[in-house]
């Protein structure tokens, strides 16, 4: 009797398990369907071309700075631009807000870094 209790005691566990494992709808088979009737191609297609054309970055790459046209500056003269800047308390830290200079104060940042550039070709003109 025992005998007859274990075997069907396994027997239904199993089918309970195989129910449970594949039985019913969930999940369905195709959750994604394509309503734009394209190809996989045209899909492939479209995301290359559009890399191509610059408009799928990853990670890091969508932080590229255009700096075409711009002048290049030195280092001394970024440095002298940065200080000036925190001089008048245009530099902020952690969770402050982002703070606009004034014209004014533009004015003064980017005469910071003239001077320290005119100093760099002073010093490169009395070098030789």
């Amino acid at each position: 009797m025992k005998a007859k209790y274990a075997v069907l005691t396994v027997f239904a566990m199993s089918v309970a398990g195989a129910v449970h494992a594949g039985g019913g709808a969930y999940p369905e088979p195709y959750l994604w369907t394509s309503e734009s009737g394209k190809s996989r191609a045209e899909v492939v297609a479209e995301f290359e071309e559009a890399q191509r054309l610059g408009l799928i970055t990853q990670g890091e790459e969508s932080l590229k700075v255009v700096t075409d046209g711009m002048p290049e500056k030195s280092r001394a003269e970024v440095i002298a631009e940065l200080e000036e800047a925190q001089r008048l308390g245009l530099i902020t830290h952690g969770e402050e807000g982002v703070k606009v200079a004034t014209p004014e104060q533009e004015r003064m940042i980017v005469e910071a870094g003239r001077r320290a550039a005119e100093r760099i070709n002073f010093a490169k003109g009395a070098g030789k």
